[in-house]
């Protein structure tokens, strides 16, 4: 009797495990490219299917770091620091980085434009179009310098500009932790509005900043259009929007492999985070199991005569 209550806990210990483990997901933040809208939700890993959360018409923040309080944080295209309710999906501004507001096409714009935001052992950091690297205080919003990247500038003052045959000028960036580095990737291209034909101007790379100097590496090129980078359980997934994919990025080549096609689309997913509640969740089931089966071994462990005993008062 107690071998199979035995094997029943530990049966029930496994499915509780890969069910929730394997049920893994990221918040994203991301901007609707059919309604011009900001979307906050989550992608499901294994589909790449989208949960919204919130949908709404404002801000474009890039990147998504987690804060010590539960909240995520964001940077926005008009310089802000925000943070971001992952219950709720709404935004609310901490403070200005200091750096240029490029959020509409009246906006001044310039080389200190937001390119992207990340962090790297509970440091902030943001680039601009200069490609400068800066540390962004989590309490204020305020950006200081660390120094120039050393990864080619934006070619063009706006990600809002022109071209005299039409097609429009767009960047995609990222900046996200691995293995104790700081990573970042960095292209450009054009797009024809009609076709959504896109052509590669400047093309991606994969490189790895030094966090106290700011100087980039070139780890090995990679696919253009990666618009964010985030690591679950060992694997790191990208988000392409040229193909609205999701994918595997292998930090050592730069290859990227398919994983699923996120839908609805189409999006620019421009920040991703792993959602804590799977593992948590794990967590606390193995827990509870774990309690079950010490407390049946020590009931299996019982001397004979307590045994005896507790059967002579049973009978009585």
């Amino acid at each position: 009797m107690f071998t199979r209550q035995k094997l029943s806990i530990a049966s029930l210990m496994l499915v509780t495990f890969s069910a929730l483990v394997t049920a893994d997901s990221v918040y994203v933040t991301a901007f609707n490219l059919a309604t011009g809208n900001q979307q906050f939700g989550t992608v499901d890993l294994g589909t790449g299917a989208f949960q919204e959360i919130r949908n709404a018409a404002g801000q474009d923040f890039r990147g998504l770091v987690p804060a010590s309080n539960g909240s995520l944080l964001t940077l926005g295209f008009d310089g802000n620091l925000a943070s971001i309710n992952p219950v709720t999906g709404m935004p609310t501004v901490i403070g200005p980085t200091g750096l240029s507001d490029c959020s509409t096409p009246s906006s001044p714009c310039g080389p200190r434009s937001v390119s992207t935001f990340g962090a790297l052992g509970g440091t902030l950091y943001a680039t601009d179009y200069s490609q400068n690297l800066y540390r962004v205080n989590p309490a204020t919003g305020a950006a200081t310098l660390v120094g120039p990247t050393g990864i080619p500038a934006f070619p063009f003052p706006s990600h809002f500009t022109s071209n005299s045959d039409g097609t429009e000028n767009v960047f995609t960036a990222t900046l996200f932790p691995a293995d104790g580095n700081l990573y970042a990737t960095f292209d450009t291209n054009t797009v024809d509005p009609t076709s959504g034909d896109i052509t590669p101007a400047i093309l991606n790379n994969l490189y790895r900043i030094d966090p106290n100097t700011a100087v980039a590496t070139l780890v090995a090129p990679t696919i253009q259009a990666i618009s964010a980078v985030t690591r679950v359980n060992g694997t790191d997934y990208a988000f392409n929007v040229g193909t609205q994919q999701l994918l595997t990025l292998n930090l050592a080549s730069g290859g990227t492999s398919f994983v699923a096609n996120v839908s609805p689309g189409p999006m620019y997913v421009g920040g991703a985070t792993p959602t804590p509640e799977p593992f948590s969740l794990a967590l606390a089931g193995i827990g509870i199991c774990t309690i079950a089966a010490c407390r049946l071994r020590r009931r299996s462990r019982k001397p004979d005569s307590e045994v005896q005993s507790n059967a002579r008062v049973s009978s009585n």
